[in-house]
């Protein structure tokens, strides 16, 4: 049986999720990003735009987004859990991951010498 907590941010992450690709394509996705100016590292599944999307919401630890789907650490709930990502959602993570929404790329800090 899965615990209160789990089951209130697993509905919460569905939401949101449902919310950003309500467009249903990964560049409604892409633009739904921006308008809550969310960005992200290439290849990087802990830095990926919709991991830093779902960190967000409130006692969200960390969020490693792979293979079609987010694995969620979070306070208060002893074993992550996941939840799919939908198609639109896991075209955009593809593409992003390509280079296609170079905007969304989230820039390192200059190293000084």
């Amino acid at each position: 049986m899965t615990d209160p907590v789990t089951t209130d941010l697993r509905a919460q992450i569905i939401a949101l999720l449902a919310e950003v690709s309500r467009g249903g394509s990964a560049d409604k996705v892409a633009d739904a990003l921006r308008s809550r100016d969310i960005k992200g590292r290439m290849s990087d599944t802990c830095e990926c735009p919709i991991a830093h999307l779902i960190k967000t919401l409130p006692g969200i630890d960390q969020v490693d987004v792979v293979n079609g789907h987010v694995v969620i650490w979070a306070s208060g709930v002893e074993e992550p859990f996941s939840v799919d990502l939908t198609g639109p959602l896991t075209t955009f993570v593809f593409l992003f991951d390509q280079g296609v929404y170079l905007d969304l790329v989230q820039l390192l800090p200059a190293v000084s010498r």
